[in-house]
This record gives structure tokens, sequence and C-alpha cells, in this order.
């Protein structure tokens, strides 16, 4: 699949480049979790699991200034002066343990419920909790306390939100039974209905590799990656942008926001 070349490129990121690339899957997922959380009727949540999400950004944007500091003071002669200015407090490992908890007991309610929704908001939990456990590693954290998990790495997130968008697409197959789909690649030629094109394995695959909804979430992964891939400098620039492009109006990669019914 074209995914396996993408998730190729998704290992050359290391570091906060790496946590910026798993807060972008979350923020992109999170109408998933606002919208399940809507339907319990348990607007707790749906404020708790955004500040948790959106709350990625300020912390992210603090770490990479904080590493362009060190970067600068190590290629230049102190200057005595001072440039200390108002901010947030920053985000320490006791702080991302309390969230970490938190989340995680969101994750334990949720993904006892037996439900597509469930699936899909539990996804977007995991998905915030692996940014900030990658944003604690990056900072060496993990050197400061030993109850802090190990960050599964960028690819493994790729991958998960790869998988709901593929998971997406069956059931839409799954559940058009009469239809009829015509497909031709250089490779494939397929011509049935769903339940055929699902137990054909090489027309499947050309399927969802050309279906727009899967390379529109690969495009995304990849412009994200692309702004990421700048110097330390430039890459503060970009983070409000990458935050705008993962938010995508409230709209997740498979169509889901608040306002789905």
């Amino acid at each position: 699949m074209q995914s396996d070349r993408h998730l190729q490129k998704i290992k050359g990121l290391r570091g906060l480049r790496a946590s910026a690339f798993t807060a972008a899957l979350a923020q992109r997922a999170l109408p998933h979790s606002q919208l399940f959380a809507e339907l319990l009727g348990d607007q707790r949540s749906i404020r708790a699991v955004s500040a948790f999400t959106e709350g990625l950004w300020p912390a992210l944007q603090q770490a990479f200034e904080k590493t362009l500091g060190a970067e600068r003071t190590s290629a230049a002669k102190p200057s005595g002066k001072s440039s200390a200015k108002a901010r947030q407090p920053e985000a320490g490992p006791d702080d991302i343990r309390l969230y970490l908890e938190r989340l995680d007991q969101q994750l334990q309610a949720w993904s006892a419920q037996d439900s597509y929704g469930a699936v899909l908001a539990s996804s977007q939990l995991e998905l915030t909790m692996e940014a900030w456990i990658s944003l604690a590693e990056a900072q060496r954290f993990h050197d400061l306390t030993d109850d802090l998990p190990d960050f599964v790495g960028p690819v493994s997130c790729a991958q998960d939100t790869i998988n709901s968008v593929i998971n997406y697409l069956q059931l839409q197959l799954e559940g058009d039974e009469d239809a009829r789909i015509e497909l031709e690649t250089e490779a494939v030629r397929f011509e049935g209905t769903p339940a055929e094109l699902l137990a054909d394995d090489e027309a499947l695959v050309a399927y969802l590799d050309q279906h727009e909804v899967l390379q529109a979430e690969l495009g995304f992964q990849t412009e994200v990656r692309l702004l990421l891939d700048v110097p330390t400098e430039k890459l503060i620039g970009h983070l409000k942008r990458i935050q705008t492009l993962a938010h995508n109006g409230g709209v997740s990669s498979i169509g889901v926001s608040l306002e789905s019914e």
C-alpha cells in the first residue's frame, strides 16, 4: 500500500518533532472524542479532553523555544542581558503524569463501551496520551522520574490513524451491499459488489490506495511532516500553522464533527 512507503518517511521524526507530529494526529481526531462525549451527554469530558489535547500546543511552543535558546546559547557568548518575558507555566513531569492519569481514567471508561464511536474516541485519547509521553521523553523528563511510560513512536501513531481511516472505509463497504464498484489501475481491474471487493485482497488494496479519504489523510500527515522538517527557529513559526491544519475546522479525517448526526 501507499501508506507503507509513507510510513518509511515518518521514521525520520525525532524528539520534539515526533511530539508535534503526534499532537497533530490527536488534534485531527479530537472530534471523535467530542462527539462521543456529546452523545453520552457528558459535557465535562468534552471540556477535559479538549483541554488536554489543545494544551499540547503551548507546551510544544515552550519546549521548542527552550531548545532554540539552548542552541543559541551554545553558539554565542552570553550577553549578560535578560530576555525573560511573561509566559505560561511549563508542563513538568508531575503535570504530565497527572494529565496521563486523567486521560487513562477516561480511556478505561470509554474503552469498556461496545460501539464504533467508543473505538474512535478511545483511539483519540491514546494519541493524546502518546503526544504527552513523547513531549516528556523529548525533554528528558524520564530521567527525573521512573513512572512515565515510553513513547511508542510516530510511526505507530501514524499507522493507527491510517488504520482508523481504512476501517472506516471497509465499514462503508460492508454497509452498502447493493452498490456496484468498478476499479481499474495499471495492476488491477475489478468490477463487482462491495462484498466481492472485500474478499479480493489485491483489489481491496487498490481501492483503498486510490480512495480520496485515505489520500487526504496521507496528504495531511505528509504536510505536517514537511512543516516539521526545518530548522528549529523556523519550525517555531510553523507550529500555529500545524495546529490550524490539524484542527481542520473541527472536522476529523473521516468527516466527524460535533455537528455530525
